[in-house]
């Protein structure tokens, strides 16, 4: 075992996640206080192990092996002016092309609360539709690839992937602590993204236009959140 992974040999032709987290409890792994990450070649990062995940021995291979990274799960503190029962929620855009489109989301997340806002795969400056001066209150973070996102991601976050095929938005029951993820118009999130998110929620739209500007999504995603919430809120009080 190395400081933060774990080494897993196959010997059958094909093993699933679950076998592995079986495997990992076997072995004396704490999982409860451990997430096991495991290499995704597609995004070139480590991405959280799922029990579903497949992984195959080649046919001409004696036996196999699976490298694990071990991340230790810990409670992110509450942002500033947050309380651990209102959790808190961050927007990122992925491999977006129109800076202006960032600008937007942006000033939406001042006006619905999030707590920071996050691009992968492209540097982004201040844009020039943060016309209220939202970046004197959000935060930005650019982050050249998954890798370093991953890496950086607050610990107990749960990852949301917004794309086509997931959980209509108006069913959706939003994570206490979220990190939203939006793709660019024309190629949308990559599955490969997808599958590494906790969570994936679709925005219905009218057929034959199967595309919503960058920032009309996250905008529409920040205001179910804050509206959900407030009903939440009412139906206790």
């Amino acid at each position: 075992m190395r400081r933060d992974g774990w080494l897993v040999r196959m010997h059958r032709p094909a093993v699933t996640g679950a076998d592995v987290l079986a495997q990992l409890q076997r072995e004396g792994v704490d999982l409860a206080h451990l997430q096991p990450r495991v290499y995704d070649t597609v995004l070139g990062g480590w991405a959280p192990l799922e029990e579903a995940t497949t992984f195959e021995r080649p046919a001409d291979a004696g036996h196999s092996r699976i490298d694990l990274q071990l991340c230790r799960r810990e409670e992110p503190a509450p942002s500033p002016g947050c309380t651990p029962s209102a959790g808190y929620f961050l927007m990122g855009a992925y491999g977006v092309k129109n800076s202006e489109n960032v600008g937007t989301l942006w000033r939406s997340s001042r006006q619905f609360g999030a707590s920071g806002l996050f691009t992968i795969g492209r540097r982004s400056e201040r844009q020039r539709t943060d016309t209220n001066h939202a970046s004197a209150s959000v935060p930005l973070s650019a982050y050249n690839d998954w890798n370093s996102f991953a890496a950086a991601a607050p610990r107990g976050a749960m990852l949301v992937a917004v794309e086509f095929g997931g959980t209509p938005l108006e069913q959706f029951e939003h994570p206490a602590r979220a990190c939203y993820i939006l793709g660019s118009e024309d190629t949308g999130l990559p599955q490969s993204v997808v599958r590494a998110c906790h969570r994936h929620l679709t925005i219905p739209s009218v057929p034959h236009l199967p595309s919503f500007n960058l920032g009309v999504a996250g905008s529409l995603v920040m205001y179910d959140r804050v509206a959900k919430a407030l009903r939440q809120r009412e139906s206790v009080s």
